[in-house]
């Protein structure tokens, strides 16, 4: 059985926060200093996969049964909720 596209998506913007959170702990030993542009965008980029993973997810739940879909419109739902805060966060530290 082939895999739902949401999970696929939700696979893959894990694998964007995972490599831009190793990437974060070496950033002072890579050199880059206060330049933190690459990190937004891939921080971007995992939200966008995750926004896309929703969408096709809902998409697919009126195709296939809500148990096969399930996990990724959660977990991509999750990982939209986290990156929300992260941005919030951030933008609280700057003003």
């Amino acid at each position: 059985m082939k895999s739902p596209g949401t999970y696929t998506y939700f696979i893959a913007s894990a694998v964007v926060i995972v490599l831009t959170f190793i990437f974060s702990l070496l950033w002072e030993e890579l050199g880059y200093g206060n330049n933190v542009t690459s990190l937004f965008i891939s921080v971007l980029i995992a939200l966008v996969f995750s926004i896309a993973g929703v969408v096709r997810g809902l998409i697919e739940v009126k195709k296939k049964q809500w148990s096969q879909v399930w996990f990724g419109i959660i977990g991509n739902a999750l990982i939209i909720v986290a990156l929300i805060s992260v941005v919030i966060y951030g933008l609280e530290n700057m003003i």
